[in-house]
């Protein structure tokens, strides 16, 4: 990946950004109010801090001169895909207002008797799939992408996870990045939570891996344990915690309380 394709990949990324929720946070929290194309400002002080800290190992080191060029919360992974190819393939090009030729999407066959949740794993898929946080560090000679998933009172859901493991594996493969120059460009996957919710296993994927056995009949999660053994870039090695100290120690719920077969009452409820 070239200099000019690193630049249009984050140029892009910013164009697909239409996640309101986000841009809020950036003004609530950050103070930040310029123009998206002009920005400099995508996350605090503290939570650079603590990513600089993460062992992600001496090739994915972040140098000093390394700083923040973009971060988006909930981005989608239709987006990230359409972002990385479009530069892949013409990193010289640049929105004008009007649309793009059509790209043909991949095709998908139907599984008789399982749902597309557990089947279908392809770069775009029309859905709203995202990632909780994606970060984008650049030392001018490189990109660093951190895509953070992140759990609060709840445990990773393996499914959820390995969905995304998939997609993303095949989002990188599929846009043609490792392909070029990857020493230009690397991808590593995060967990963010407290503490108690850090996998024991020695990586992500295999975190993913431990889903339920198959019962008796269909095994609904069959196409996931195929894909998940079948990784091409690397995304999901190892567990890179980032551990949450500012989530609530003893969060709680609200809750409705049954009285025949309406709900009557409801009550405080403290998340498990």
């Amino acid at each position: 990946m070239t200099r000019g394709t690193s630049e249009a990949f984050v140029d892009n990324l910013k164009h697909l950004n239409a996640k309101e929720r986000d841009h809020l946070m950036r003004l609530a929290y950050l103070g930040e109010g310029a123009k998206y194309e002009e920005s400099r400002v995508f996350i605090s002080a503290e939570l650079d801090r603590l990513l600089r800290r993460l062992e992600l190992g001496e090739r994915f080191s972040l140098s000093e001169s390394a700083t923040c060029v973009f971060a988006g919360m909930d981005y989608h992974l239709d987006w990230l895909f359409a972002a990385l190819s479009a530069a892949v393939v013409n990193p010289g090009w640049r929105p004008t207002g009007d649309s793009l030729p059509p790209v043909p999407m991949e095709p998908f066959e139907v599984v008789d008797g399982i749902k597309p949740l557990y089947t279908d794993f392809r770069p775009v898929t029309g859905s709203q799939e995202d990632i909780d946080l994606l970060v984008v560090y650049s030392d001018g000679a490189r990109l660093l992408v951190l895509v953070i998933e992140a759990k609060g009172s709840a445990k990773f859901d393996k499914v959820q996870l390995a969905r995304k493991l998939i997609r993303l594996d095949r989002i990188l493969v599929r846009s043609g990045m490792l392909a070029n120059d990857r020493p230009q460009i690397d991808f590593r996957f995060v967990l963010a939570a407290p503490k108690s919710s850090k996998p024991k296993e020695s990586s992500c994927v295999e975190y993913a891996k431990s889903l339920p056995p198959p019962r008796s009949g269909t095994d609904k999660f069959r196409l996931i344990r195929e894909a998940l053994e079948n990784l091409q870039s690397g995304i999901g090695d190892g567990v890179n915690f980032l551990e949450l100290d500012c989530f609530p120690k003893t969060p709680y719920a609200v809750t409705r309380l049954p009285e025949g077969d309406a709900f009557s009452h409801w009550t405080w409820k403290p998340r498990r």
